[in-house]
């Protein structure tokens, strides 16, 4: 399905699958303020009247209804069959249309959510990013009429808020600049804003420069008095007042984050995710690193990051994600280009521009359709060494400048599978980036990831990750419609989350027995191991769940010297085949 955006701040802009539309591609004049009056409405549906008052505010036509119908055709053949739903009674944009409006009120309502969780860098960040995507004119080329103007003032209303909680979160992060900045837009936008005005005389005061506090204040007072004859509030006396006596005293230092676990936590890695969202926290306040989430498969390392990469997502982060995959680990680099690629393509010319800089050669090299954007390089040839070593610092540099507009996440799921270049890449990166707004975050296989763990352990931070607990079964069962199961299935699955998780699906299904999803996860591995082992895997399976490592080389006619190499009798638990836990067994 294509992806269609819609911007309205500014002039009507549509974008195809990345691809800015020309007006002509859009439509006709009418069908463009069509599609503005729909995306106006964020998904609701549209009356023929409104919709016609909006197309036609002079003269109607005789039949607005079947009028409305063709432009709705038109709009569908350029724009696909899916960009409007409904019929003649109403009209409505279709689900997958993204409108910017849509973006800057989610940013503002996460921040306005995260209010008072002791997380002010992750506040300003949304805020932030909910006044970049709400600043400008609305409907720029559209004539003042009711409908215009009611979006118009719905959208300055949210720009207000965002402004001043953008302002307040960016000074209880030790940002008094930026927290200056903003509301001094937002002051020159509403003069009268009395609470925006008192968020600047803090930021100021934050900056260590409470005379120019002073100075909003009484640029405040003469404007309420000439414009409107009346005194500020008694709340913004008060601090005038306040800051007559004690000055820049207050400094206000930076709020710590607060470690508490959030309802996004998966059920049973409360603990685990509160680690993370700490360590994103952190970093969110400069203070960067990077975690390693390790285990055995299923045990739901991808379910935990997964759930921090859609948290920094709705905090108005920029998430950059990628998979790595077995057969691509001799291409260089491959992960951190596949995560760094749609954001840079979908950034502005401009801002590309000043995100690669000095560093366009060897970025045109790991993402070779920037080129189109940055032109033709001219990098000087060097050594293999170099140029390996120019990348990694371009990859490096790039990831600071995102991370001076906002926190960014980088996130690599199954990073075992990735090269020696990638791994090497990310640990310059965890060296030099002193002071940045980053996390880099990945997951890793105990056994397939033995090496990749070796390499990053020394700058990294290790989470590993542990069967559920019988309480997390319990939960999942209940969930599931099967209370009355959870001792059973936290017997047989021993806490494995994706034998929780599949035999849970089963038995809602009907199926009987090991569910197929997990009969193939587990012949998949299996089908990893040496021939040797595997016949060993396949015979202790229908031994039990426990047994003697004599009886297993009794059933194979095999020395036992051989047995016991196979289950990992030196040091693992007894009857368990190398590298499997015992709950795959049998």
């Amino acid at each position: 399905m294509a992806r269609l955006e819609v911007a309205l701040v500014g002039r009507l802009r549509v974008s195809l699958d990345g691809r800015e539309l020309s007006a002509r591609e859009v439509g006709t004049r009418k069908a463009r303020v069509l599609l503005q009056r729909l995306a106006v409405a964020r998904g609701g549906d549209v009356g023929v009247g409104a919709l016609a008052d909006a197309v036609w505010p002079v003269e109607q036509p005789a039949s607005p209804a079947e009028n409305l119908a063709t432009l709705v055709s038109r709009l569908r053949s350029r724009l696909g069959s899916d960009v409007v739903t409904g019929n003649r009674s109403g009209w409505r944009l279709g689900r997958q249309v993204e409108v910017d409006l849509d973006r800057g009120a989610a940013l503002l309502a996460q921040a306005e959510a995260s209010q008072g969780r002791g997380e002010p860098a992750l506040v300003a960040a949304a805020a932030l990013g909910a006044v970049a995507a709400l600043s400008g004119d609305v409907l720029l080329d559209e004539p003042a009429t009711v409908w215009v103007e009611d979006v118009r003032a719905q959208v300055c209303g949210w720009l207000r808020r965002a402004r001043r909680l953008a302002a307040a979160a960016s000074r209880e992060a030790g940002d008094p600049a930026t927290a200056v900045a903003v509301a001094t837009d937002g002051l020159l936008a509403d003069p009268f804003d009395e609470a925006g005005a008192r968020e600047l005389m803090l930021a100021h005061r934050a900056a260590g420069e409470p005379a120019r506090s002073l100075v909003v204040y009484e640029q405040l007072r003469r404007a309420l008095a000439d414009e409107l004859g009346t005194d500020p509030a008694p709340q913004t006396r008060a601090l005038h007042i306040e800051l007559l006596t004690v000055g820049a005293a207050r400094s206000p230092a930076a709020a710590r984050p607060d470690t508490g676990a959030q309802a996004t936590a998966p059920v049973g890695r409360q603990l685990e995710f509160r680690r993370l969202r700490q360590s994103w926290a952190q970093a969110a306040s400069g203070e960067p690193g990077l975690i390693v989430v390790t285990g055995e498969p299923g045990i739901g390392k991808t379910w935990l990051c997964d759930a921090l990469a859609v948290d920094a997502r709705l905090s108005g982060a920029t998430v950059l994600s990628a998979r790595c995959y077995e057969t691509e680990r001799s291409l260089f680099l491959q992960p951190l280009a596949d995560a760094l690629r749609p954001h840079l393509l979908r950034s502005p010319p401009a801002r590309l521009r000043e995100v690669a800089g000095d560093r366009a050669g060897p970025l045109r090299l790991l993402v070779p359709e920037l080129g189109d954007v940055l032109g033709p390089s001219d990098v000087e040839r060097r050594s293999p060494e170099a140029e390996r070593r120019l990348t990694y610092e371009a990859v490096a540099t790039v990831l600071h400048r995102l991370a001076a507009r906002a926190p960014v996440l980088l996130y690599l799921d199954d990073l075992h599978n990735c090269g020696v270049a990638t791994l090497e890449a990310l640990h310059l990166l965890a060296r030099t980036s002193v002071g940045d707004r980053l996390l880099v975050l990945a997951n890793v296989r105990t056994a397939e990831g033995a090496a990749t763990i070796r390499r990053l352990e020394p700058v990294a931070d290790l989470l590993s990750l542990g069967p559920l607990s019988t309480a997390a079964v319990h939960r999942l069962a209940a969930q599931a419609g099967h209370r009355d199961l959870a001792d059973s299935i936290a017997r047989r699955t021993r806490g494995h989350p994706l034998s929780v998780v599949e035999m849970l699906r089963a038995i809602s299904a009907g199926e009987r027995g090991v569910p197929a999803t997990l009969a193939a996860a587990v012949e998949a591995r299996v089908g990893r191991l040496p021939v040797a082992t595997q016949q060993l895997v396949r015979a202790a399976s229908v031994l039990g769940a426990s047994f003697e490592p004599q009886t297993l080389a009794g059933l194979l006619g095999a020395p036992m010297s051989q047995v016991l190499k196979g289950c990992g009798d030196h040091g693992g638990r007894r009857g368990e085949a190398d590298g499997f836990p015992g709950n795959v067994r049998g």
